[in-house]
C-alpha cells in the first residue's frame, strides 16, 4: 500500500487550501500522520518524528524554498530505499530494491546532476533529491519533477540485467536528466501561467539531448532528437493542426516536441556557447520568480551584443515572437535559377494542403543557412543563419548552376524545404553516388522525412521520395533509417490491403538487404550504441513484412528458449524477434509465451510479452487472447488496452478479427481508461470504404459518445483519400523499379 501525489496542473488544491497557480509561491513546512509500518517522504528532509499513539506517528519536514503548489509532493509508503548515494535516494517497491533494479540508476545521478550544475553554472541547494518508483499501473507518465522528491513510473527508471535493452538504458539517463533539468527549468524559474510551459518543458526536453550528449557522446542523442522529438513534432502539427507554443489549451505533445524544437533551432542560430550565456543569464536572473516568454528573450539577448550579425540585425524577441504565438510552422521554397545561379526563396504556412502561395497574414523570421556541393560533411559544421528570411520572397545571387543545393543543415530550423524539381534529382542523383556520406547524416534524414511528407499531401509527386529512398541500400546510420520508418508507417498503413501490396514488401525488403547482413541478427562486440538501436528496428521491419529469414530466425531463438531456460533472447532483440517468432509460429509458441506472461513482473518485459502474444495471424488465437483481455486475469488493468491495440496495430488479420470483437464487447472496452484510443486506432487503419462504412454503423449503435468517434473517422478519410488521389502514382514507381 502507498499513497503519493501528482498536483500539476491543479490538484493541490484538492489536498490543501491555496492560490493554486503557477505564479504563487510560498514556503511550504509538511507535516505527515501515518501509520506504523510506513514511511513518509516529501519535499524536504525530515526535521522531527512524533509518535502520536495508536500506533501512528507524525513527521515535520524541513521549510521549502518558495516554490509553487504544483511542486509540493510527499509519499506514505512501505516502499524500500537504496543506501543514500550523494544526495540521491531511491524509493521503491521491496523486490525492486532487494534485487538491485535500482542500482544502475542511482550510481549515475550524481554524476548526471554535477553535469546540469556545470552546464547551468548554478549550483543546486538541495537538501536532498529522494526518487520514489511508482508501479506502472498507479503512474501513467514516465515521471514527475517535484522539488527534492522526484517520482518516476517503473518501465522508466529501474534495469535489469536480461530485460533492459540499450534504449532503456538510454531512457533511465535522459529522464533523470530531464527531471533533474526541472529543478532548474521550471521549479527554480516557473513559467507565470501554463500556456507558456514550453518554457520548461521544451528546455528541458531539449536538454537532456544536449547534456546527455556531453556525458554520453557516442549514443549520438542531439543527432537522435531529430527522428526522436522532431519529427514527431511535425507529425503532431499534421494531426492537430492549428497550434502554438503560447496556448493554454495545448495538446500536450506542444510544450514537449515543438517547444523543444524550437529551442533547438535557437541554440543552432545563437551558437551553443552564446546560447549557454543565455540561459544561464535568464537563471540567475529569474532565480524563485516566475517568468514570461520575453524574460528569457532579454536574458539570451544580453550575450549576443557583441555579436549582432548572427541575427541578422534582428532581436531575440523580434524573432521568437512570430514563432511563439502563431499556427503551426513554415516551409520554404527554393527555386533555383540554373543559367544565372540566382536562387529564390519564398516562405510560406504549413496548412494540410500546401499551395506553396506565401502566406499574406504572417511572416516567420527564419533562419536560412545553405550548402552547394559539400565534399565532406564538415561544410555542414556551421549551422548559424546565412541570412534570415523576413519577408516573403528573397532572391539570392550565387554564381552556381552545377551540382546540388541543401538548405537547413543538420536539419536545424522547425522548418520544412521544398526544391525544384532539377534540384531533387541531382540530390537523389549524389545520394546514390558513392560520395553520399559527404552530405550530413541529418539532412540525408531530413531529405527522407521532408521529400515523403510533401508527397503525402501532393505538393511532390512519390516518384521523388521513393527514387531518392533507394539510396538507403549503401546506407548504414541508424538516424537515416529510423527516418525511414517514420516515413513510410503512412504507406504501409494504406497500401495493406491493396493488389501492390507485396510489391511493396519486396521493395522495403530489397532496400534492407545490405544493411541485414552488415548488422546482422545477432549482438557482437564490436556493434556501436546505435548500432544495437538500428538492429532492433531493421528486424522488426523484417519481421513485421514476413521476411521469411526474419521469422525462421526469430523462432528457432523462441524455441531454443522453450528448451532452455538460460537462452532467453538477448534484451535488444526481444521487442521485434519476440513478435517474428508469434508471427511464424503456431500455437505452442503462443502458450508458452503467455505462460511466462503470467508469472512476469519485470513491466518492460511485460510490455514485450504482451505486445508479441498480439503478432499471432492465426483467429482462433487472437480471439483467444481478446477472450483474455475482457475476461482474465492475468493482465493488469493498465495493460488491457494497450494489448488491445497492439492487436488492432499488428496487421490486417488483428485489424479484422480486433474491431469486430471489440464491436460486440464495446461496453466493456468503454469502461477501460482512455478507451476512445481504441477508436482511434481503428479509424487509423482503415483504408477502405467498406471499412469506413462499417465503422459509421458501429458509431450510430452508441449516440451517447459519438464525438469519440470523431478522430478515428477523420483518420480513416485521410487514409481512404491518399490511396484515391496518390495509389496511383506508387503503383506506377513500384511497377517500373521493383522486380
Amino acid at each position: 500500500l502507498f499513497a503519493t501525489t501528482s498536483f500539476t496542473k491543479e490538484n493541490a488544491r484538492s489536498v490543501f487550501p491555496s492560490f493554486d497557480e503557477p505564479n504563487k509561491k510560498a514556503q511550504f513546512v509538511i507535516r505527515l500522520i501515518y501509520p506504523e509500518g510506513y514511511t513518509a517522504i516529501s519535499n524536504e528532509k525530515r526535521v522531527s518524528i512524533e509518535d502520536v499513539g495508536n500506533g501512528y506517528f507524525l513527521d515535520t519536514f524541513k521549510k521549502t524554498r518558495n516554490m509553487s503548489t504544483y511542486l509540493v509532493a510527499f509519499t506514505i509508503s512501505q516502499f524500500m530505499h537504496t543506501e543514500k548515494f550523494g544526495l540521491h535516494q531511491i524509493f521503491a517497491r521491496p523486490q525492486v530494491i532487494n534485487e538491485g533494479k535500482a542500482d544502475y540508476a542511482l550510481g549515475r545521478m550524481s554524476e548526471l546532476l554535477k553535469s546540469v550544475e556545470d552546464y547551468f553554472d548554478i549550483k543546486g541547494t538541495f537538501s536532498k533529491i529522494t526518487h520514489v518508483v511508482v508501479p506502472d499501473k498507479y503512474m501513467q507518465m514516465e515521471a514527475s519533477e517535484n522539488w527534492g522528491h522526484i517520482t518516476y513510473n517503473e518501465k522508466t527508471l529501474l534495469f535489469s540485467n536480461t530485460t533492459s535493452s540499450s534504449l532503456n538504458v538510454q531512457t533511465i539517463v535522459t529522464s533523470i536528466l530531464h527531471e533533474l533539468i526541472h529543478q532548474w527549468f521550471g521549479n527554480l524559474v516557473t513559467p507565470s501561467t501554463w500556456e507558456y510551459l514550453w518554457l520548461s518543458e521544451g528546455f528541458a526536453t531539449y536538454l537532456q539531448f544536449r547534456i546527455g550528449d556531453l556525458i554520453e557522446p557516442s549514443w549520438q542523442l542531439l543527432d537522435q532528437f531529430q527522428t526522436t522529438v522532431m519529427e514527431r513534432a511535425f507529425e503532431g502539427e499534421t494531426t492537430f493542426y492549428g497550434t502554438a507554443l503560447n496556448d493554454d489549451y495545448q495538446q500536450q505533445w506542444v510544450p514537449y516536441l515543438k517547444g523543444s524544437s524550437i529551442v533547438r533551432m535557437l541554440e543552432h542560430s545563437l551558437t551553443p556557447d552564446i546560447f549557454r550565456k543565455g540561459i544561464q543569464n535568464y537563471l540567475q536572473k529569474n532565480q524563485d520568480g516566475v517568468v514570461k516568454p520575453l524574460d528569457l528573450y532579454k536574458a539570451l539577448q544580453t550575450p549576443i551584443e557583441n555579436n549582432s550579425y548572427l541575427l541578422g540585425g534582428n532581436t531575440v524577441a523580434d524573432i521568437m515572437e512570430t514563432w511563439d504565438s502563431s499556427l503551426s510552422y513554415p516551409y520554404i521554397n527554393v527555386t533555383r535559377d540554373y543559367e544565372t545561379g540566382r536562387v529564390t526563396f519564398t516562405q510560406g504556412t504549413f496548412t494540410p494542403h500546401i499551395t506553396f502561395q506565401p502566406d499574406k497574414k504572417h511572416v516567420w523570421y527564419i533562419p536560412i543557412n545553405y550548402v552547394f556541393n559539400a565534399a565532406t560533411d564538415t561544410e555542414f559544421a556551421n549551422t548559424t543563419a546565412d541570412f534570415w528570411l523576413i519577408k516573403e520572397t528573397f532572391l539570392l545571387n550565387t554564381s552556381v548552376t552545377d551540382g546540388w543545393l541543401i538548405v537547413n543543415k543538420q536539419f536545424s530550423g522547425y522548418y520544412r524545404v521544398m526544391y525544384d524539381l532539377e534540384n531533387w534529382n541531382r540530390l537523389i542523383t549524389f545520394l546514390k553516388s558513392p560520395k553520399f556520406q559527404a552530405m550530413h547524416v541529418l539532412n540525408r534524414a531530413q531529405l527522407i522525412n521532408d521529400a515523403f511528407d510533401f508527397a503525402k499531401r501532393g505538393s511532390l509527386n512519390y516518384t521523388i521520395p521513393l527514387d531518392l529512398s533507394t539510396y538507403l541500400s549503401r546506407e548504414r546510420h541508424y538516424v537515416a533509417f529510423a527516418s525511414f520508418f517514420n516515413a513510410i508507417e503512412l504507406l504501409n498503413r494504406c497500401l495493406s490491403t491493396s493488389k501492390v501490396y507485396p510489391t511493396f514488401k519486396s521493395y522495403i525488403l530489397n532496400l534492407l538487404s545490405n544493411i541485414t547482413s552488415y548488422l546482422g541478427y545477432d549482438e557482437n562486440a564490436n556493434d556501436t550504441h546505435l548500432d544495437k538501436l538500428n538492429r532492433a528496428n531493421v528486424l522488426n521491419w523484417l519481421c513485421k513484412l514476413g521476411d521469411v529469414q526474419c521469422g525462421e530466425t526469430a523462432l528457432e531463438k523462441l524455441r531454443s528458449w522453450m528448451k532452455n531456460e538460460s537462452k532467453v533472447i538477448a534484451p535488444n532483440l526481444q521487442e521485434p524477434l519476440l513478435c517474428g517468432a508469434i508471427r511464424a509460429g503456431n500455437e505452442e509458441e503462443w502458450n508458452f509465451l503467455f505462460e511466462k506472461l503470467k508469472v512476469e513482473d519485470n513491466s518492460i518485459m511485460r510490455s514485450r510479452m504482451l505486445n508479441a502474444l498480439s503478432c499471432s495471424e492465426k483467429d482462433h488465437i487472437i480471439n483467444k487472447f481478446l477472450d483474455e483481455i475482457v475476461n482474465g486475469t492475468t493482465m493488469k488493468n493498465n495493460e488491457r488496452l494497450s494489448a488491445t491495440i497492439s492487436i488492432l496495430e499488428s496487421g490486417n488479420v488483428g485489424l479484422r478479427i480486433g474491431t469486430d470483437y471489440v464491436q460486440e464487447h464495446f461496453r466493456t472496452f468503454w469502461k477501460m481508461e482512455k478507451s476512445e484510443t481504441i477508436l482511434n486506432v481503428i479509424g487509423n487503419r482503415i483504408t477502405t470504404a467498406e471499412e469506413y462504412n462499417k465503422f459509421v454503423a458501429f458509431k450510430s449503435k452508441y449516440v451517447g459518445v459519438h464525438m469519440a468517434f470523431r478522430p478515428g473517422m477523420s483518420f480513416a478519410r485521410i487514409n481512404i483519400n491518399w490511396l484515391n488521389n496518390y495509389l496511383s502514382e506508387v503503383e506506377d514507381w513500384l511497377d517500373t523499379n521493383v522486380k
